[in-house]
């Protein structure tokens, strides 16, 4: 389990399609190594691929991934407190199928959907059942 003081390497990362993609051949085959780097071009981590093209792809996911990790997860949040302030209220499946007034079921399933993914990105684990 990923504790919260447990920090990452400091973003961004990025991938330097002019470094070689390494070829490895072990017990299972061949397989394609492409190499992540943090922002003082320090090696950070080894992606693995069973094509150099799959390698670079799986790299370059990663970068994006994690670069707009806190942009994203802040706009999940915002869009969150939007509809709390707006006194959605508790957004479980109940509500879902009977919806406050003012709401439909949709704004409840979104609402309910962005604070399962808010809780599985922090790694909190997943909202109780009445929740999620």
């Amino acid at each position: 389990m990923i504790h919260d003081e447990t920090k990452h390497t400091s973003l961004p990362w990025h991938f330097d399609e002019s470094l070689q993609i390494k070829q490895v051949h072990g017990a299972t085959g061949v397989y394609y190594l492409a190499y992540v780097w943090d922002e003082d071009d320090n090696q950070i981590a080894e992606v693995l691929g069973d094509t150099s093209e799959q390698a670079i792809a799986n790299a370059k996911l990663i970068v994006r991934a994690y670069n707009c990790h806190y942009d994203l997860l802040e706009t999940l949040q915002n869009f969150v407190d939007y509809y709390t302030q707006a006194g959605i209220g508790e957004c479980n499946k109940e509500a879902e199928d009977n919806p406050p007034d003012g709401f439909d079921g949709d704004e409840v399933f979104n609402v309910r959907f962005a604070q399962v993914a808010i809780a599985k990105t922090k790694g909190n684990g997943m909202p109780n059942e009445n929740n999620g």
